[in-house]
Formats: structure tokens, C-alpha cells, sequence
């Protein structure tokens, strides 16, 4: 398992990169580590379709308890996703998180 401390500086390093190999490394990064028998977990905005599609998820949660974030150019390509496993609609972790973790055993 990488340190705080990596993946920090993976995340650093991958800002400054273009936006397709930003892409291609977070795909052959969650795919090596599911690989090893590890699960990924990933917490991120993903506004589009195809921005989905660039993540290979096996369960997808749905965090749908704000009207607007606070990124305006993010607000304006939001499209709603018509694919997931869960939909969390209140901001009560304690009520949500029990239910999702009986979903995904």
C-alpha cells in the first residue's frame, strides 16, 4: 500500500500533467491495484458521461445532496448519471453508511 506521503506526491506530479495522460495514469493505477488484490476506493467529482467512463468502477455511489458545488465551470457540464449502484441523497453518513456497506458485501 502506498504512504500518505506517495501519493501525495503522485497527485502533485499528476496536476502538472496533460489532461489525457492525467487520465491514461489514474486508469493503469486503479486497474494495478486491483490487480493485486486491492480495493480502490476513489472519492471525486466526475461531471460527464465520458469522465465516468474513464474510471473502472465496480461500485458507484452517488453523493446527490447538493444543488450546486462550488466550482461554476464544474455546475455547467454536471449531467446527472443514469448509472449507479446507490444513491445518497442527505448529508447523514451515519444513516447512509450501514446500507451501502450491506450493498457491497
Amino acid at each position: 500500500m502506498l504512504m500518505r506521503l506517495e501519493k501525495r506526491q503522485m497527485i502533485g506530479i499528476f496536476l502538472k500533467k496533460e489532461e489525457k495522460d492525467r487520465q491514461k495514469e489514474w486508469q493503469t493505477f486503479a486497474l494495478k491495484l486491483k490487480e493485486e488484490g486491492n480495493f480502490v476506493v476513489a472519492d471525486f467529482i466526475c461531471p460527464t458521461p465520458e469522465a465516468r467512463a474513464l474510471f473502472p468502477a465496480d461500485f458507484i455511489i452517488w453523493v446527490d445532496t447538493i444543488s450546486e458545488g462550488r466550482f461554476d465551470d464544474t455546475n455547467k457540464m454536471f449531467v446527472k448519471p443514469d448509472k449507479f449502484d446507490y444513491h445518497v441523497t442527505t448529508q447523514d453518513a451515519k444513516n447512509w453508511a450501514p446500507k451501502i456497506i450491506k450493498e457491497i458485501k
